[in-house]
């Protein structure tokens, strides 16, 4: 009865994730048998980590408390700590090239930017113009507030009509999805206001607003499947329904087209892709993390390297010196 309530609760809550065209990023919670492992701290339970290509995903930090939100800006990843108040984080991506097992990756460390001080929790978490933007439910007043770390100070924007707003970025442009009888409503941020109101019909709840090129989808689900809807001018356009994946899940528009990605609280990652504008569905795949094989090799090389300077090194310190 407990693990059905929790895998409950945890398809119910949303996974922190981020994407673009470069890579995808997530939170992870570890596995028990590897948070008690003496190789790591027992309390760091939860890593920030890289999908490396399709198949596994290299750990970048380690993480005592599950951050709940992140947005990718170019080399910089935005996370958020909700635990007290709202402390916003960056943390400088590398190639994936120069970092590609979970050893390499862990040398970069979070820097803190702000702290905002409130008892809400957010929502949301966007870059807009290279400055965050994070997003409120205000249920009480029935509006979705947003607020702006701009040259180093907290500044509201516009509000919005209605609760549970899911906010994206349609290029350079705020776009939002209301959630109302029977679907929700579009709304797009120009010249300081929200216009729009354009109903989408859909059956289920509304569970995310990504957007793809120029295309806004609307994310829902509906019993044990999720379903994904682009918008364009002639309306609604079904793109793909896949099953719900297990635990916590999130999706986010990549290289690939679309990946979606599901966090166990056992440790097991799953990942599969839907294609672009195809809509195609591949199979999903159990992410392994790059670490042993790539790190053994790679220590195992410095040793022996290692081993061998200093051989040479001291095969000269004891060379006997010729006298004339």
């Amino acid at each position: 009865m407990i693990e059905l309530l929790l895998a409950c609760v945890l398809s119910s809550s949303p996974l922190a994730i981020t994407g673009n065209e470069s890579g995808l990023w997530f939170i992870g919670d570890v596995a028990p048998n590897k948070s008690s492992s003496t190789a790591r701290a027992k309390d760091l339970d939860f890593d920030l980590c890289q999908q490396y290509g399709e198949n596994e995903y290299v750990v970048i930090i380690p993480f005592t408390r599950r951050p709940s939100l992140l947005a990718v800006e170019e080399n910089t990843l935005w996370f958020v700590d909700a635990s007290s108040g709202v402390g916003l984080y960056t943390v400088k991506l590398a190639n994936a090239s120069s970092a590609s097992t979970s050893r390499n990756a862990m040398l970069r460390m979070p820097t803190l930017q702000s702290l905002y001080k409130t008892t809400e929790k957010p929502t949301g978490l966007l870059v807009l113009e290279e400055e965050p933007v994070l997003v409120f439910d205000s249920s009480g007043e029935n509006a979705t507030t947003l607020v702006q770390y701009k040259n180093k100070e907290w500044t509201p924007l516009p509000s919005i009509d209605g609760s549970g707003a899911k906010v994206a970025l349609l290029r350079t442009q705020l776009i939002a999805a209301v959630p109302i009888d029977g679907g929700a409503s579009l709304w797009y941020f120009q010249e300081g206001s929200w216009l729009g109101g354009d109903k989408i019909e859909f059956d289920g709840a509304l569970e995310g607003l990504i957007c793809k090129d120029n295309w806004p989808i609307l994310i829902t689900n509906n019993a044990d499947e999720v379903t994904m809807t682009g918008i364009q001018q002639g309306g609604p356009v079904h793109l793909a329904t896949v099953p719900l994946p297990k635990g916590r899940w999130g999706a986010v528009p990549t290289s690939r087209g679309i990946t979606v990605v599901g966090v166990q609280r056992k440790g097991i990652f799953t990942s599969f892709d839907i294609g672009w504008p195809s809509g195609t569905i591949s199979e999903p795949i159990i992410l392994n993390e790059r670490f042993k094989k790539d790190d053994s090799l790679l220590f195992t090389v410095l040793f022996i390297s290692m081993v061998l300077a200093s051989l040479l090194l001291i095969s000269k310190i004891r060379r006997p010196v010729q006298k004339n």
